[in-house]
């Protein structure tokens, strides 16, 4: 088989996770490499595909499929979208509903990456770059630049509410 650039990405790592789509429990995927070096970023070491390793679709795939636990996908990182084709191939390849964490706009994903968001198992979008300085602790998201997004009879609609409570109801009854 020969070695095409979808067929592998970057990751740091793959773990399960309690808190990247609230109130859901997902197999939460960091990709490397980021283009925004955001300044203090979370995962800074992120930033640079050196820290991730060379991940083979199926490899991806297989590993969040053994993880019984997990009811959502979320990809995030660094930034999953500087990998845009290998996140497309993840995306149409798991069952599971998904998230993606990005420092893009919304505009830029509805004119960039609309084959990515309008897939239809894709269903949560965290958006806006992490930016320091807008940090508010008992919001989410954490930053307040950062938007959120939920797709609902195949419409994404932004989240009024900061509050995580609000919007883990929001997802308990849209499931």
């Amino acid at each position: 088989m020969s070695e095409h650039y979808q067929d592998y990405g970057y990751i740091a790592n793959i773990v399960t996770s309690f808190i990247e789509i609230p109130s859901k429990i997902c197999s939460s995927v960091y990709f490397s490499g980021c283009p925004f070096n955001c300044p203090k970023c979370q995962n800074m070491d992120l930033q640079k595909f050196s820290n991730g390793s060379k991940k083979y679709l199926n490899d991806v795939i297989n590993e969040i499929n053994k993880n019984d636990l997990s009811e959502w996908v979320c990809f995030l990182g660094g930034e999953p979208l500087f990998q845009s084709d290998f996140l497309f191939e993840l995306c149409k390849n798991i069952s599971k509903p998904i998230g993606i964490y990005t420092g893009n706009d919304f505009d830029t994903l509805t004119k960039n990456y609309k084959h990515i968001i309008d897939l239809s198992n894709v269903k949560f979008l965290k958006t806006g770059k992490y930016i320091f300085e807008l940090t508010k602790i008992n919001e989410y998201p954490i930053t307040s630049n950062q938007k959120i997004r939920i797709k609902l009879n195949n419409e994404w609609n932004l989240c009024s509410s900061r509050d995580i409570h609000q919007i883990s109801e929001i997802l308990e009854n849209f499931s």
